[in-house]
């Protein structure tokens, strides 16, 4: 595993061993009582970075096992993880952009796993977005028919920018020169 797949866990492991360590610093109880304290809260810290790795993982693998088909026309301009907001529930997969299309597949552990596909013809504007307030990491896309799809992905500025490039470049009133 890379550097940058252990980070969060490491980040949220080291943060509870911190707190656990500042209250045990602060507490008054006896000795014996702090040190079994401690000694849980660290166990627990680890868990929670064992249990942040694991789950990096099998999502890793499931990302890899998600296979988009694409056409035999199509090339492909860009893919890379993300999560659909569809209703109330947000399901992780992959997100493939082509020439043509925009597809998202559901990775394969959900219940009622789908693909969603979207004509890039269809799409009326992209724009970035941040959940929670703090990450700027949302994919907002307005479609022809009012209809919205959003997404989180790692670096949406690309994704728009690609998105209306592609826009542009197979936009038929654009004129040959």
């Amino acid at each position: 595993m890379t550097l940058k797949t252990l980070k969060i866990p490491l980040i949220e492991g080291l943060i509870w061993t911190i707190l656990m360590l500042c209250v045990f610093i602060k507490s008054e109880a006896k000795l014996s009582v702090n040190l079994v304290f401690f000694a849980l809260s660290v166990a627990t810290g680890g868990l929670i970075f064992g249990g942040n790795v694991l789950f990096k993982y099998l999502s890793n693998r499931l990302y890899k096992l998600t296979i988009i088909e694409l056409d035999h026309d199509e090339k492909l301009i860009t893919e890379g993880k993300a999560n659909h907001f569809k209703g109330v529930r947000v399901a992780g997969g992959r997100l493939v952009l082509t020439d043509k299309r925009l597809i998202f597949k559901s990775l394969r552990n959900y219940s009622k796993a789908y693909q969603e596909c979207q004509v890039i013809s269809e799409i009326k504007n992209a724009y970035t977005f941040r959940t929670w307030y703090l990450f700027k990491n949302g994919l907002r896309l307005e479609l022809a028919d009012s209809k919205i799809l959003k997404f989180i992905v790692e670096q949406p500025e690309k994704w728009v920018e690609v998105i209306l490039e592609l826009k542009t470049a197979n936009s038929p009133f654009q004129t040959g020169t």
